[in-house]
């Protein structure tokens, strides 16, 4: 190999080097790189975790708030119609106290009481027992009614004070509704609110998976390229020993030739050869290493 092909070779030799050198600190800063990824996307993994149980909560808690406005509204609902069945029963007590005021219960009941001692002591026709027994009954009935109304009126008080009280309840149950209504719409709009951002989360997790991937493929890409560039620079080494190692023994040859020719033109003018000369003459292909000893001294 010629010294030429040789700087060629180191050259090329330097070149992978360089680009390996400059492939393996992309691979680093890659690397680099997907270290904070990944410790972003748990992060994100972490937040969105919390937020998860956040609108579990916070959905727990709209539903016994929903639930709660649904009891009041029916509980609502049924102290209207107490209320009204109240209002009714108080205009029949003040329609009763109009009656009442004009008829006499005590001459009522003396009234019948007269008319059944008639029918039971006189000597009645039957048209006039039909009509003694018919005015009986009309005025009976009207006897019940006042009754009825005295009751009514008896109770009107006691009527007007619990009415009074299923009002302020009823109000009590408006102000809670009002407070429901509230909470319901607050709640719900951080509800939303949560959902937006579990979404949003969501989506920055599986955007910092896809670049994770993307990274890892790149840096198998770039390891891959650098295996195969360190099997070219070793390759190229190996070429350059096996050259330098050819070079140097066709050199040792050479000298070797020179000697023999040398020793060749001493033996032809009669001088003493050497032990290691005449190794070499006579087939020895390598120079000796060590000094001469007696044996090596000069010979014919």
């Amino acid at each position: 190999m010629s010294s030429v092909n040789e700087e060629e070779l180191l050259e090329k030799v330097a070149e992978l080097r360089k680009k390996i050198s400059d492939l393996i600190d992309e691979r680093r800063s890659l690397i680099s790189e997907l270290r904070k990824l990944r410790q972003k996307k748990n992060e994100r993994l972490e937040k969105l975790r919390a937020v998860r149980q956040q609108v579990v909560t916070l959905r727990q808690e709209l539903t016994a708030l929903i639930n709660e406005a649904k009891e009041i509204r029916k509980k609502r609902n049924e102290l209207i119609e107490v209320i009204r069945q109240m209002r009714e029963e108080l205009e029949e007590a003040k329609k009763a106290q109009q009656i009442l005021g004009k008829v006499n219960v005590s001459a009522l009941e003396k009234r019948i009481k007269e008319l059944e001692w008639k029918i039971q002591t006189n000597s009645l026709t039957l048209d006039e027992e039909k009509r003694l027994i018919a005015k009986i009954v009309e005025l009976e009935k009207k006897l019940n009614e006042a009754k009825k109304y005295i009751k009514l009126n008896e109770k009107k008080i006691e009527n007007k004070a619990e009415l009074l009280a299923k009002r302020v309840e009823l109000n009590a149950l408006r102000a809670r509704m009002q407070e429901l209504i509230k909470e319901i719409s607050e709640k719900r709009k951080m509800y939303e609110s949560l959902k937006q951002e579990r979404q949003k989360l969501y989506n920055e997790v599986g955007e910092l998976k896809k670049q994770i991937e993307e990274i890892k493929g790149k840096i198998d890409q770039l390891t891959s390229q650098i295996g195969e560039l360190k099997k070219q620079r070793d390759e190229l080494v190996s070429t350059i020993k096996r050259a330098q190692e050819e070079e140097s023994k066709r050199k040792a040859k050479e000298i070797i030739e020179q000697k023999r020719k040398k020793i060749e033109e001493k033996l032809k003018i009669g001088e003493k050869l050497t032990y290691d000369e005449l190794r070499i003459l006579y087939g020895g292909d390598e120079l000796s290493n060590g000094d001469s000893s007696e044996d090596s001294s000069n010979l014919h």
